[in-house]
């Protein structure tokens, strides 16, 4: 319970003096292993991935990179 505490307490120093600046701000998106294949996926039918190797997100983000 201590560590988690200095842990805490550690993570609110350091993101504490972070100051943002609106202009330079990125988004990104964060998907862990144990939820990020089915958002990777989708609603892509199980055939098309496998031949595609492309699910709803990959397709999505493909086309706003090439913008």
């Amino acid at each position: 319970m201590r560590s988690l505490l200095v842990t805490f307490g550690f993570l609110l120093l350091t993101l504490g003096g972070c100051q943002t600046d609106k202009k330079n701000m990125k988004r990104i998106i964060f998907l862990h292993h144990s939820t990020g294949y089915n958002v990777w996926v989708g609603g892509t039918s199980k055939y098309i991935y496998k031949l595609t190797k492309k699910g709803d997100v990959a397709r999505f983000i493909g086309k706003y990179n090439k913008k």
